[in-house]
């Protein structure tokens, strides 16, 4: 019995190790930057973002042409910082598998298709919509 108690500590110590191995690059991923940002252009913002937080970032100049960013001031994560930046622009920043942020267009939200009704589900004094107001009615 005295064994298996033995055995079992030695699993759990060894799965705890594995756990804190495991968990390091998780916490290296949690890392916050120091960011003192003014004003300024979105692209000359994101191209500082990049300098401080280490991250590459992927971005054409038309895209963010006459778009300003706020001021960022603080400690931040790289995902928000960024997200902080790009605030009210339009646009996303998108993480590839190889790890660099692309910078680009926010999809429009999705528009859902006119339902029609049909006809003889109408009343029967229902105005059609390709009819005028000031038209004469044809009957």
């Amino acid at each position: 019995m005295h064994r298996i108690r033995e055995k079992h500590g030695a699993i759990a110590a060894a799965m705890l190790a594995v756990a804190g191995v495991l968990a390091q690059p998780m916490a290296a991923q949690v890392r916050s930057f120091h960011f003192d940002m003014r004003d300024q252009s979105l692209s000359q913002a994101l191209q500082q973002y990049g300098q401080v937080s280490g991250q590459q970032i992927v971005f054409t100049e038309a895209l963010v042409a006459d778009l300003a960013s706020a001021p960022l001031k603080g400690e931040f994560t790289a995902e928000s910082a960024l997200e902080h930046l790009l605030r009210g622009t339009g646009l996303i920043a998108e993480r590839s598998s190889s790890g660099v942020f692309m910078i680009r267009q926010q999809a429009p939200p999705d528009v859902r298709p006119v339902t029609r009704v049909p006809a003889k589900a109408l009343p029967s004094d229902a105005t059609p919509f390709n009819r005028h107001a000031d038209q004469e009615d044809p009957t």
